[in-house]
């Protein structure tokens, strides 16, 4: 990967046009890819590092059907189930919760399931917020 140390390590799927990766800095995290979890879309990694947790990288096509993507992060709870998850999601979705100006229909089907399942989020900031 371009710009990348190359003592970096990154899991994506072994087929091209990879929309999804995770790219782990630190040598001493033992990484595995759960490849039966894992797609160009979508990169699922158990970490082991003083405890044991899994992350996940999602991207959610704006073509698609946004329960679609929701089936996926529903089997990934379901295998990483009493295990601690972090998840990067580009989902395409806008919502006001989030410091958007306004919610599209994605943005509220999302905002929907996060509830629902009592899932925690934070929201990636802007460059100049870390300036």
């Amino acid at each position: 990967m371009v710009g990348l140390p190359k003592s970096s390590r990154h899991c994506t799927s072994p087929v091209d046009k990879n929309r999804a990766a995770i790219v782990i800095t630190n040598n001493k995290i033992d990484a595995v890819f759960i490849k039966q979890l894992s797609n160009p879309d979508s990169v699922l990694i158990e970490l082991k590092y003083n405890t044991r947790f899994f992350a996940g990288s999602m991207y959610f096509d704006i073509t698609k059907e946004l329960e679609r993507e929701l089936d996926k992060i529903e089997e990934i709870l379901e295998f990483t189930k009493g295990n601690g998850l972090f998840f990067a999601v580009d989902s395409h979705s806008r919502w006001t919760t989030w410091h958007d100006s306004q919610t599209n229909k994605r943005g509220k089907i999302l905002e929907e399931y996060i509830i629902s399942i009592n899932l925690t989020y934070h929201e990636r900031r802007k460059r100049a917020d870390y300036l």
